[in-house]
Protein backbone atom coordinates (compact mmCIF):
# COMPACT_ATOMS: atom_id res chain seq x y z
CA UNK A 1 0.00 0.00 0.00
CA UNK A 2 1.57 3.15 -1.18
CA UNK A 3 1.60 6.14 1.32
CA UNK A 4 -1.43 8.05 -0.30
CA UNK A 5 -3.43 5.53 0.11
CA UNK A 6 -2.47 4.65 3.75
CA UNK A 7 -3.45 8.23 4.60
CA UNK A 8 -6.54 8.46 2.57
CA UNK A 9 -7.89 4.72 4.78
CA UNK A 10 -6.46 6.41 7.96
CA UNK A 11 -8.65 9.64 7.10
CA UNK A 12 -11.74 7.45 5.92
CA UNK A 13 -11.57 5.58 9.63
CA UNK A 14 -10.83 8.89 11.84
CA UNK A 15 -14.02 10.21 9.79
CA UNK A 16 -15.93 7.48 10.14
CA UNK A 17 -15.00 7.13 13.83
CA UNK A 18 -15.96 10.65 14.97
CA UNK A 19 -19.56 10.77 13.19
CA UNK A 20 -19.94 7.25 14.51
CA UNK A 21 -23.22 5.61 14.72
CA UNK A 22 -26.51 7.71 15.04
CA UNK A 23 -27.91 7.57 18.29
CA UNK A 24 -31.53 5.75 17.78
CA UNK A 25 -34.10 6.64 19.69
CA UNK A 26 -36.50 4.28 21.36
CA UNK A 27 -40.21 6.31 22.11
CA UNK A 28 -43.40 4.60 23.84
CA UNK A 29 -46.27 6.05 24.27
CA UNK A 30 -47.97 5.71 27.90
CA UNK A 31 -51.16 7.98 27.22
CA UNK A 32 -51.79 9.36 23.89
CA UNK A 33 -52.84 13.39 23.58
CA UNK A 34 -55.97 13.17 24.21
CA UNK A 35 -56.66 16.86 22.88
CA UNK A 36 -57.71 16.97 19.38
CA UNK A 37 -57.29 20.91 19.72
CA UNK A 38 -53.42 20.73 20.24
CA UNK A 39 -51.99 24.22 19.29
CA UNK A 40 -47.94 23.93 18.53
CA UNK A 41 -48.06 27.29 18.77
CA UNK A 42 -48.66 27.78 22.76
CA UNK A 43 -46.14 25.10 24.01
CA UNK A 44 -44.15 25.77 26.32
CA UNK A 45 -41.32 23.55 27.68
CA UNK A 46 -38.96 23.01 31.02
CA UNK A 47 -36.94 20.31 32.62
CA UNK A 48 -38.40 18.98 36.12
CA UNK A 49 -35.97 19.28 38.87
CA UNK A 50 -34.21 15.84 39.14
CA UNK A 51 -32.63 15.15 42.83
CA UNK A 52 -30.12 12.67 41.35
CA UNK A 53 -28.42 14.64 38.59
CA UNK A 54 -28.78 18.34 40.91
CA UNK A 55 -25.22 18.29 41.73
CA UNK A 56 -23.81 17.03 37.84
CA UNK A 57 -22.58 20.11 35.88
CA UNK A 58 -22.53 18.28 32.92
CA UNK A 59 -26.37 16.82 33.49
CA UNK A 60 -27.18 20.66 33.84
CA UNK A 61 -25.67 21.90 30.39
CA UNK A 62 -26.96 18.70 28.90
CA UNK A 63 -30.59 19.68 29.86
CA UNK A 64 -29.56 23.19 28.81
CA UNK A 65 -29.13 21.91 25.37
CA UNK A 66 -31.47 19.84 25.29
CA UNK A 67 -34.12 22.53 25.43
CA UNK A 68 -32.08 24.74 23.00
CA UNK A 69 -32.02 21.66 20.34
CA UNK A 70 -35.56 21.63 20.82
CA UNK A 71 -36.45 25.44 20.61
CA UNK A 72 -33.93 24.76 17.14
CA UNK A 73 -35.89 22.14 15.79
CA UNK A 74 -39.37 23.93 17.18
CA UNK A 75 -39.16 27.19 16.89
CA UNK A 76 -43.13 27.48 18.28
CA UNK A 77 -41.75 25.97 21.90
CA UNK A 78 -41.13 28.77 24.58
CA UNK A 79 -39.72 28.57 27.54
CA UNK A 80 -41.97 27.87 30.21
CA UNK A 81 -41.13 31.46 32.27
CA UNK A 82 -43.31 34.01 33.65
CA UNK A 83 -47.22 33.34 33.95
CA UNK A 84 -48.63 32.68 30.79
CA UNK A 85 -52.31 31.32 31.20
CA UNK A 86 -53.66 29.02 28.13
CA UNK A 87 -51.22 26.34 26.07
CA UNK A 88 -49.44 23.59 26.43
CA UNK A 89 -46.72 22.51 29.28
CA UNK A 90 -44.34 20.41 28.00
CA UNK A 91 -42.36 19.04 31.03
CA UNK A 92 -39.17 16.80 30.43
CA UNK A 93 -38.41 14.83 33.45
CA UNK A 94 -34.68 12.63 33.16
CA UNK A 95 -35.32 9.39 34.19
CA UNK A 96 -31.60 8.05 33.60
CA UNK A 97 -28.63 9.72 32.74
CA UNK A 98 -24.88 9.00 32.20
CA UNK A 99 -22.59 11.79 30.09
CA UNK A 100 -20.09 10.47 27.85
CA UNK A 101 -18.44 12.63 25.66
CA UNK A 102 -17.09 12.36 22.13
CA UNK A 103 -13.56 12.63 23.44
CA UNK A 104 -14.51 9.96 25.88
CA UNK A 105 -15.89 7.64 23.31
CA UNK A 106 -12.72 7.68 20.83
CA UNK A 107 -9.97 7.45 23.53
CA UNK A 108 -11.59 4.78 25.37
CA UNK A 109 -13.80 3.04 23.46
CA UNK A 110 -16.09 0.22 25.64
CA UNK A 111 -14.20 1.11 28.78
CA UNK A 112 -15.92 5.00 29.04
CA UNK A 113 -19.46 2.40 29.32
CA UNK A 114 -23.31 3.45 28.25
CA UNK A 115 -23.94 6.58 27.72
CA UNK A 116 -27.90 6.86 28.87
CA UNK A 117 -30.43 8.93 28.55
CA UNK A 118 -34.45 8.56 29.15
CA UNK A 119 -36.81 10.93 29.43
CA UNK A 120 -40.59 11.00 30.16
CA UNK A 121 -42.76 14.24 28.45
CA UNK A 122 -45.48 15.10 30.14
CA UNK A 123 -48.20 17.09 28.19
CA UNK A 124 -50.56 19.48 30.23
CA UNK A 125 -53.07 22.20 29.62
CA UNK A 126 -51.94 25.17 31.33
CA UNK A 127 -54.82 26.79 32.51
CA UNK A 128 -56.67 23.10 33.47
CA UNK A 129 -54.00 21.17 34.78
CA UNK A 130 -55.50 18.29 33.21
CA UNK A 131 -52.84 15.76 31.56
CA UNK A 132 -52.63 15.49 28.01
CA UNK A 133 -50.54 13.03 27.50
CA UNK A 134 -47.15 11.01 28.25
CA UNK A 135 -44.18 9.77 26.13
CA UNK A 136 -41.33 8.17 27.47
CA UNK A 137 -38.31 7.85 25.39
CA UNK A 138 -34.59 7.37 25.27
CA UNK A 139 -31.65 6.05 23.77
CA UNK A 140 -28.60 4.05 25.03
CA UNK A 141 -25.22 3.32 23.67
CA UNK A 142 -24.21 -0.82 23.26
CA UNK A 143 -21.11 -1.49 24.57
CA UNK A 144 -20.54 -4.11 21.42
CA UNK A 145 -20.25 -0.45 19.32
CA UNK A 146 -16.85 0.62 20.88
CA UNK A 147 -15.68 3.64 19.56
CA UNK A 148 -18.72 3.98 17.53
CA UNK A 149 -21.00 3.93 20.04
CA UNK A 150 -22.99 6.85 21.00
CA UNK A 151 -22.13 9.56 22.78
CA UNK A 152 -24.64 12.04 24.79
CA UNK A 153 -24.28 15.18 22.50
CA UNK A 154 -25.59 12.82 19.75
CA UNK A 155 -28.06 11.55 22.39
CA UNK A 156 -29.45 14.67 23.44
CA UNK A 157 -29.57 15.59 19.38
CA UNK A 158 -31.71 12.24 19.35
CA UNK A 159 -34.34 13.26 21.88
CA UNK A 160 -34.38 17.07 21.13
CA UNK A 161 -35.52 15.62 17.43
CA UNK A 162 -38.07 13.33 18.48
CA UNK A 163 -39.25 15.54 21.33
CA UNK A 164 -39.37 18.36 18.75
CA UNK A 165 -41.49 16.07 15.90
CA UNK A 166 -43.91 15.03 19.05
CA UNK A 167 -45.16 18.47 20.06
CA UNK A 168 -45.80 19.22 16.02
CA UNK A 169 -47.68 16.03 15.19
CA UNK A 170 -48.74 14.59 18.91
Amino acid sequence: MNKHTFKTLCIALFALAISACAATVQREVTQPVVNSSFNDNNVFISVAENPTYADNSRYRSSMRELISAIKTKNPSVQDLSGSPHEGITAVITVEDFKYISTAARFVGGIISGKARLQVRLDLSDLATGKKLGESRMGTTSNNLQGILGATTPRQIDAVAEQIATLLKNP
